[in-house]
């Protein structure tokens, strides 16, 4: 995932009503072996703390996602991940942020080791020519021992 992507999924993320948002229980759904919801809602935020405080009422909570229920509700297990997805959102893109940034310092240790290895296979080559040219050298000798140079 590039960091423009990243982005872009930060800026929807910044832009959406803060949270934490919670999902509301349908206490009217006809189907009783599934639960349903009627939307999700998030803490009042500062406009409707000031209408409180003016008309001397507990705040209400913000909707952010409300459904006209009729015979098919959404299914409470839905909401929940939309809801959840308001704070796990930007967990995920920072967690990807950290993997990323610690896959780019491996790999730079990676790199590293591998120019070292390639550097010492071409010593370990170097090392193996200069031993061969003495042993060469060494076996070119006359019969008082002295080497014969080429």
């Amino acid at each position: 995932m590039t960091e423009q992507e990243l982005a872009a999924i930060e800026a929807r993320a910044a832009a959406a009503t803060e949270g934490p948002w919670e999902v509301t229980a349908d206490q009217h759904a006809l189907d009783n072996e599934r639960e349903h919801c009627q939307g999700i809602t998030a803490p009042p935020g500062p406009d409707e703390i000031e209408m409180g405080k003016e008309y001397d009422i507990e705040p209400r909570q913000r909707e952010i996602v409300v459904t006209d229920s009729g015979f098919y509700p959404p299914l409470k297990a839905d909401a929940a991940f939309i809801a959840h997805a308001r704070t796990d959102v930007p967990a995920l893109v920072c967690e990807v942020r950290r993997v990323g940034a610690e896959r780019d310092s491996w790999r730079s240790v990676a790199e590293q080791l591998s120019r070292e290895a390639a550097y010492e296979r071409t010593c370990r080559v170097a090392n193996q020519d200069a031993v061969r040219h003495l042993q060469e050298l060494l076996s070119n000798r006359d019969e008082r021992g002295t080497a014969v140079l080429d």
